[in-house]
């Protein structure tokens, strides 16, 4: 077997850091236990320097040959722009110099690279790539994500490129990870199978020993006098240094004056500014300049105690190096630094600097205990080495089961998903931002919408405007459209899937609010009847009833997605079977984000600590029931005094008010709040804060709760009322009250979860497993990939889609295009009900035709035609003439027969039609037959 191992983690930006050293460690490790296997190395040539080192370290090792360098164009740093074009076609190039060296494996020695440096780890999503392993050091700012995501790194715009990297993290097969806690990380952010996750631990560098001889001016080189504390690598925000400076200022004056803190920070001048808020003078904290990697060994053999206060480490490299230089050591409690230090007397909670300063006066006042531990230390470090981590990973490599063989990276299918992206405010816009990802291990994805994404999607996909969309959609060999029931997809519905059809998941079954919206353009509602016509049919837009509106979409669609069999029901009932036969049903998928800590999120939502927070999430209106909801609430006010009821999300004004009012005059004005539209990270807050969750929904049109399903993620016990998609979920993951509840049935479910935390506990861990098993992104992509397949392999529609995109590369005249377009029109019709073609040359009929129009023939649709030179075509002005209809007709188009079909003309032309589309004709009465007749030909439709 051959690996490929990419070792740019060792030449940017991470070079000199921990990263850079373990790379190395394992490098070397793996070459030393590879064996009989092949063991190739990656080198990026752009930065010369690093490239040049490790060329010459490693060809007395492996050979030249086994070393494999590419040159990325100069300026691709990720930046801002991950998906910039420049930093794509160097993706192409690594990936090509990958094809080149032939590898059985990939195995990326460092992801997260390329921020500011031109390293380039990730691979082309327009691209196979190979099986693919990764280096995992840490996930910490998903794991402290108010500290890095929803902080400085939001502020810094790193946030694009992290999440382009963490993609690409999550798509690597096997995982090699540096600790158990980086493997529970794993775990818990990127749902990866226990199987797939290694943990390789570590080592230190020959290099860091004890020095045989000690220099003493070694330390006065950096300003030290005998006896200093050590920390290194202050400065990012998880480094704490706040909490040991705060345990400084709790020593006694004498004990900081013989023992002074030194500390490695990126920022001096904050440091200092730090320290003299406390208190402390520059003799008492002294701020160390660049520390030369030779220095090391002889700063942690001299100093009198390292202190790590860390918040979240991948592993703790510099506690090994310290412990094997005999550094007497001890480490924050948290994360992977327990694994490394071994002893629980060694730890302390990095939370608490008076215990800090206690432990710290107890040891320096202790000779022998520090003399102890720095034998410990040596005798620890021995424990870990880069021979035992290689022999974790060679393993781990193995059991992905790569045989040798010609790989060559092919063009992935592309994917254009067309959906509003955040900010939009609307809650499909966050569900895209989910489901892009869950797409992206099987489509080369590109983003589609009126505005570039801002948040967890700026920067991971490439982004297409609709103008160019609407241009170039047919280069897509697949589309999937996220449509809803507001004035955002207004464009999809108008523009963009009537000019390049495709899969289409139905948020809403009902349409009318966007109808509505769309009517209030003159143009539209001009042609609004002509439009309806041609999508409904005459008899419901005659009749004036507001209906679903999603006829147009099924029939131009080649698949339908709903999330709920209710869904699919409305639209059956709407529409009939066969208009409705290539709609799915599949779950509402959740990521289930990082929620902060509960109690960080309660002080944040000012709350105090015997609050219960009843909380509705979501766009707060007059069908989710808040009125009752207060009501309810009012029941169990007295017996519950410390309980809140916050409705998470925006209301209209006039709702606000009326919410408002009600509380007030129930004497709750103080316990009854409206949020008002929450930022995403405010939001969680919430989910974090709250105790029981309440989600309710009267006159449903079909759709799904999103808000329901990040309650359950959330872990929260969920009450719902058993209307449309909620009565589908399991009895057990919420507490379910009748759809029609009282105010007292509802007031019950509330009091009794809020009476028993054991209850409402059992309930949201139950309501979590079921929401992490069934609405996992990793199993909904999936579920998606083959949906979409299948319905571009068998849809309706899903020839004429072919056809028309290889007719694309040929050189028609618009003339030859549209007597294709009849030709794909009559081939593949889509889902539609069935017409009753009625020709308005039929003698014994014709009298009877407007009646039937306006009243309809049972599930068959009539539609007006006549026969012309190419056979039967449409004849909407003539049915707008005897109609007396308003504005123009409808163009004039094909008659499209189907086998569901059925046809009443006398014209002998016609039998032939019947017979060629496999649809009933039907033979009009004599002329002048009566109504009685006339009704007896259309009971044979109901034979």
């Amino acid at each position: 077997m051959r690996v490929l191992l990419d070792m740019q983690g060792a030449q940017g930006a991470s070079r000199s850091s921990g990263v850079g050293r373990y790379l190395r460690g394992l490098a070397h490790g793996m070459a030393r236990a590879r064996g009989g296997r092949e063991l190739h190395l990656l080198v990026n040539a752009r930065l010369r320097e690093s490239a040049a080192r490790l060329v010459e370290e490693f060809t007395p090792i492996l050979g030249r040959e086994a070393l494999h360098l590419f040159t990325p164009p100069e300026g691709c740093a990720a930046g801002g722009d991950p998906q910039s074009p420049r930093r794509r076609l160097a993706e192409l190039l690594r990936a090509e110099a990958v094809h080149d060296a032939t590898p059985d494996l990939l195995l990326v020695g460092s992801v997260f690279e390329g921020w500011r440096d031109e390293a380039v780890t990730t691979w082309p999503a327009s691209l196979q790539r190979p099986r693919t392993a990764a280096v995992l050091y840490d996930l910490i700012p998903l794991s402290l994500r108010p500290m890095y995501l929803d902080g400085l790194w939001r502020e810094a715009g790193l946030l694009p490129w992290y999440h382009r990297a963490l993609d690409e993290v999550a798509q690597a097969e096997t995982l090699l990870c540096l600790s158990e806690a980086t493997r529970e990380e794993a775990l818990r952010h990127l749902r990866k199978p226990h199987e797939r996750l290694a943990v390789l631990g570590g080592g230190v560098e020959p290099h860091f020993v004890p020095p045989e001889v000690t220099d003493p001016g070694l330390p006065a080189r950096y300003g030290l006098p005998p006896d200093y504390l050590l920390f290194l690598g202050a400065g990012d925000p998880r480094k704490n240094e706040g909490v040991l400076l705060d345990a400084l200022a709790l020593l006694p004056p004498a004990l900081r004056a013989r023992h002074p803190l030194a500390i490695g920070h990126v920022n001096p001048p904050h440091l200092r500014a730090m320290a003299e808020a406390r208190g402390l003078t520059p003799r008492e904290v002294i701020t160390l300049p660049f520390v030369a990697e030779a220095d090391l060994p002889g700063l942690y053999a001299q100093c009198a105690l390292l202190v790590f206060p860390s918040l979240a480490e991948g592993l703790g490299l510099p506690l090994m190096e310290a412990m094997a230089c005999g550094a007497p050591v001890i480490s924050s409690s948290l994360s992977a630094m327990p694994e490394v230090m071994g002893r629980a007397d060694a730890l302390f909670d990095p939370n608490d600097a008076p215990a800090l300063a206690r432990m710290i006066e107890a040891l320096l006042r202790d000779p022998d205990r520090l003399a102890e531990m720095r034998a410990y230390g040596l005798r620890r470090a021995r424990e870990f080495s880069w021979d035992a981590a290689a022999a974790r990973a060679w393993p781990a490599l193995d059991a992905m089961g790569a045989e040798r063989g010609y790989w060559r990276p092919l063009p992935r299918p592309r994917l254009a998903l067309v959906a509003p992206l955040p900010p939009a405010p609307t809650g499909i816009a966050d569900y895209t931002a989910e489901l892009a990802p869950a797409l992206a291990p099987h489509y080369a994805v590109t983003l589609v919408s009126d505005t570039p994404p801002e948040g967890a999607l700026r920067g991971r996909f490439p982004w297409m405007p609709e103008t160019e969309f609407l241009a170039e959609g047919a280069r897509f060999d697949r589309i999937l459209y996220q449509l809803g029931n507001n004035a955002l997809h207004a464009s999809t519905l108008r523009r963009l899937l009537p000019r390049h059809p495709g899969m289409v998941t139905l948020h809403d079954p009902v349409l009318t609010d966007l109808r509505n919206w769309m009517m209030t353009d003159r143009a539209e509602r001009e042609a609004a009847l002509a439009r309806r016509v041609e999508e409904e049919g005459y008899p419901a837009a005659l009749a004036g009833k507001p209906g679903a509106g999603s006829a147009g979409v099924l029939a131009q669609a080649l698949g339908v997605l709903v999330h709920s069999a209710h869904a699919r029901r409305r639209l059956q009932d709407e529409y009939g079977m066969e208009a409705t036969q290539h709609v799915r049903v599949l779950p509402h998928l959740r990521a289930g984000s990082g929620l902060p800590a509960r109690a960080r999120a309660r002080r944040a939502a000012g709350l105090g600590r015997g609050a219960l927070v009843v909380a509705a999430f979501g766009l707060v209106t007059i069908r989710k029931e808040p009125i009752e909801l207060v009501k309810a609430f009012a029941r169990i006010a007295a017996q519950f005094p410390e309980a809140r009821l916050v409705f998470v999300g925006g209301a209209q004004d006039a709702l606000d008010r009326r919410i408002s009012d009600l509380a007030r005059r129930l004497s709750l004005a103080s316990r009854v709040r409206v949020t008002g539209r929450l930022p995403l990270p405010e939001y969680r807050h919430w989910l974090a804060a709250a105790d029981l969750a309440v989600q309710l929904r009267a006159d449903s049109t079909g759709e799904t709760s999103g808000a329901v399903k990040d309650a359950l993620m959330a872990g929260l016990p969920v009450v719902v009322n058993a209307h449309g998609a909620m009565a589908e979920l399991p009895e057990g993951a919420c507490r379910i009250i009748p759809n029609s509840f009282t105010e007292t049935e509802l007031a019950e479910a509330i009091g009794r979860l809020l009476a028993s935390g054991e209850a409402r506990k059992a309930l949201g861990q139950a309501g979590r497993a079921w929401a992490q098993a069934a609405l996992a992104p990793e199993d909904v992509g999936r579920r998606h990939r083959q949906q979409i397949e299948e319905a571009y392999l068998f849809g309706p529609g899903a020839g004429g889609h072919d056809v028309a995109r290889w007719a694309a590369e040929l050189p028609l005249s618009a003339e030859d295009a549209a007597a294709g377009g009849v030709a794909m029109a009559r081939a593949w019709p889509g889902a539609r009900r069935p017409r009753l073609w009625l020709d308005i040359a039929a003698p014994g009929f014709e009298p009877g035709l407007p009646a039937l129009l306006r009243e309809g023939a049972g599930r068959f649709r009539p539609e007006p035609c006549r026969l012309a030179a190419g056979g039967f075509v449409t004849a909407h002005g003539w049915a707008w003439e005897k109609l007396s209809l308003p504005g123009l007709p409808p163009p004039e188009g094909p008659a499209v027969l189907t086998p569901a079909d059925a046809l009443l003309t006398a014209a002998p032309a016609g039998r032939e039609a019947a017979i060629i589309a496999g649809c009933r004709l039907l033979a009009p009465p004599p002329a002048g037959a009566g109504e009685a007749q006339r009704a007896a030909v259309l009971d044979q439709l109901t034979d």
